[in-house]
């Protein structure tokens, strides 16, 4: 395979490319664009999930963001092993008929422009907490409510999401050992919050 960081470090143009050159899939009024981000796995993958439920066909993307790689130097070992991890979820994803789509640029103008392109009604991704990443989400999710597209956003990174786990006055904790206390017994009152996340792809590419 030609070399995944060199293309996206160098593209020819801003359009998003397939890693496995596959042909461009036909608009499909049932196909949802999942929009990998640090959840760079295809098991228990709760994008994954929240992608089958509204869509029979999905597509996998991520981008190389240029706001957070330009002022890196080319050689970063973080930038290296999240290559590694495209190319083993490529060749998975190829192994069941796929494809993994990359690029290397602006989210806020990739995304918008890939869906179109797959003809995908909704992206979807988890939900990214960092102020800089909300407002980028705010800016795909504006630019693709422009074309009658949607972004969803589901929870992955914690067990519990913002919000989820209050005091009885629906406050923020300020205190650990309380929270603790009310983490716990929110755990056990739904333990389905640490099931693995039903996302097998087959037939679903």
């Amino acid at each position: 395979m030609p070399g995944l960081y060199d293309r996206a470090r160098r593209p020819e143009t801003e359009t998003p490319m397939s890693l496995s050159n596959a042909d461009t899939p036909s608009s499909d009024a049932g196909l949802a664009l999942v929009w990998l981000r640090r959840d760079l796995r295809l098991d228990d993958h709760a994008a994954i999930a929240t992608a089958l439920q509204h869509a029979d066909r999905l597509a996998l993307c991520f981008v190389f963001d240029r706001g957070i790689l330009d002022p890196l130097p080319r050689a970063d070992r973080r930038v290296a092993f999240i290559r590694e991890s495209l190319v083993e979820i490529d060749h998975k994803l190829r192994a069941q008929g796929g494809s993994l789509w990359i690029t290397y640029a602006h989210p806020e103008e990739a995304i918008p422009a890939l869906a179109e392109r797959l003809g995908a009604r909704v992206v979807v991704a988890a939900h990214d907490y960092e102020p800089a990443a909300i407002e980028r989400d705010r800016q795909v999710a504006e630019q693709l409510a422009a074309s009658g597209r949607e972004l969803i956003t589901c929870k992955d990174h914690a067990i519990f999401d913002r919000g989820e786990v209050l005091t009885l006055d629906a406050r923020p904790f300020s205190i650990f050992t309380p929270y603790k206390r009310a983490w716990l017994r929110a755990l056990e009152a739904t333990p389905s919050a640490i099931q693995a996340h039903a996302s097998a792809l087959e037939g679903r590419l």
